[in-house]
Formats: structure tokens, C-alpha cells, sequence
């Protein structure tokens, strides 16, 4: 009696189990049909590509209908599942970038994720820029923001940068001489700022006589600020390169123009609340 018990308990589990699965179900794993998820690109930057613009807009599909996707740059976490299937990045910095995307069936079964990398070279020479170009915000940290060179030829001795920021959102901390400019060079930084304007004006000059200059590419400043309230979704800090702006100055004291242009001038970082 306790073996055919056992053996009518084997025979309700192999028909059970048989009746689970479904031939016809392309997602099930079991099908002899089944194919894995896969993921493509089917529209932006390719492998090894360099971009003339901050923003790189990207389309894939998988290999079903009603699949989910999730995507990631650099090093910022990945997004959440959805069923969107493109995906726009803006205010990229300068330099190499790494996309990576997955997808999946609605039945949790992943595909190996993709990853292609490409370079974002928007500026040209002797620019200067703002670095990173997005800031999101966590639990209220110090924004930290660069004043940054790109294949600067024309050497300068002194210089203005002048920020604005929304003081009702932020207030100016502190700055510091970036690598660039204390590189074996001495130097002097001083700041006057008009908090109830939002203007940060900040001075600098190289103090010897030696024909010593700045030049190249690199960190020039660092700049640091808080964050008064979070109230909002977007706010910026701008580079001012206008009138009474951002200015500098060669050895026989004379200007060197800025350009406001987006062609040699990233003049802002979006930063981005909770």
C-alpha cells in the first residue's frame, strides 16, 4: 500500500510538471525553441566613436515584443527597468564614456549586458569649461564644481572667473588652486563675491616675473558650494563669460577674449535634486 502511494504521488508530480510547461511559450527555458534575451543598439554612438556635442541619444530593441530595459553611464547606478527603448544623455563632460544596457523577458531571465565606449570632444582650442557637467544631488553633500582648460596655447598670467548661482538654492563655500595652475607655479587666488546678486567673482594671478604662464589643459579652479534647499528639479551653475565676467589676462596685461559661444565655452552645470 505505501509503494503504490509512492509511486501514484511520482506519476501526479511528472503529470503536473508536464502540464506546466507550455511547447508553445517561447519564453520558457524548457521550450527546445527558446532563445535567450538579447539586447542591440539600434540607433547613437558605436564603439570607439568621438562626438562633437554633450548629448548622445541612444535606440535599441531586443529580440521580443514587451521586453524591459534598463541603462547606465560611467559609474552612476542603473536605471530601473522599463519599457522605454531609447535613452538621451545630456551635458556629458569632455573625455571617454562607457554605455552599458540590459534587458530582460517579463519572466525575470536577463540578457549579458552590452557595453560599447566613446568619447565626447566638443571643445575646441583654448577653452574653458565647467566640469562635471551634471551634478545630482545626495542627501545635501558639498557641490564641488572645476573650472577647467582645454588645449590652452594662449599663456596668461592673471584672471577673473566669475560664477552665478542661485543663492536662494546654494551659497559659495570656498575655492582652491586646481592642479593646473599649481603646477610648479606660485600663486595667488583671492575671491569677492556678491552673494545677493548669485555673482561669485573670483581673482587669481601667477606672482613672479619670470615668464612664468599658464597654459595647456587641466584643472585651473575648484570651487565648492552647499545646498541651501532642494525645492526644485534643475538648477544651475553658469560660467559668466560676458561683460564684467570671466577674464583673463597676459603678461603685458592685455585681454584674451572668451568666447560665450558654445563652441569653445561649456558654460554650465545642471545640478539635479533628489
Amino acid at each position: 500500500m505505501r509503494r503504490f502511494c509512492l509511486t501514484a504521488l511520482m506519476l501526479f508530480s511528472l503529470v503536473a510538471c508536464t502540464q506546466d510547461f507550455s511547447p508553445d511559450n517561447p519564453l520558457d527555458p524548457e521550450n527546445p525553441d527558446y532563445l535567450a534575451p538579447i539586447v542591440s543598439i539600434t540607433s547613437g554612438p558605436a564603439d570607439g566613436d568621438t562626438l562633437g556635442t554633450t548629448t548622445a541619444v541612444f535606440q535599441f530593441e531586443g529580440n521580443q515584443t514587451a521586453m524591459l530595459y534598463r541603462t547606465k553611464l560611467n559609474l552612476y547606478p542603473w536605471s530601473e527597468w522599463k519599457l522605454n527603448q531609447s535613452v538621451t544623455f545630456e551635458y556629458l563632460d569632455e573625455g571617454n564614456h562607457q554605455f552599458s544596457l540590459q534587458t530582460k523577458y517579463t519572466t525575470g531571465d536577463t540578457s549579458v549586458v552590452l557595453s560599447i565606449h566613446f568619447t565626447v570632444d566638443a571643445l575646441l582650442e583654448n577653452s574653458i569649461w565647467l566640469s562635471p557637467g551634471e551634478v545630482k544631488l545626495i542627501d545635501n553633500h558639498p557641490i564641488q564644481i572645476s573650472v577647467r582648460l582645454d588645449e590652452w596655447s594662449l599663456p596668461f598670467v592673471m584672471g577673473s572667473v566669475a560664477i552665478e548661482i542661485n543663492p536662494a538654492i546654494m551659497q559659495f563655500d570656498s575655492v582652491e588652486a586646481g592642479s593646473l595652475a599649481t603646477n610648479g607655479l606660485p600663486f595667488l587666488l583671492w575671491q569677492a563675491e556678491s552673494e545677493n546678486e548669485g555673482v561669485v567673482h573670483i581673482d587669481f594671478s601667477v606672482l613672479d616675473n619670470n615668464g612664468d604662464a599658464i597654459d595647456g589643459s587641466g584643472e585651473l579652479l575648484c570651487l565648492y558650494f552647499s545646498v541651501l534647499s532642494t525645492s526644485f528639479q534643475e538648477e544651475f551653475i553658469s560660467l559668466n563669460g560676458g561683460q564684467n565676467g570671466t577674464i583673463l589676462r597676459d603678461a603685458n596685461n592685455d585681454s584674451i577674449s572668451i568666447s560665450n559661444g558654445q563652441e569653445n565655452i561649456i558654460y554650465q552645470t545642471v545640478i539635479k535634486s533628489p
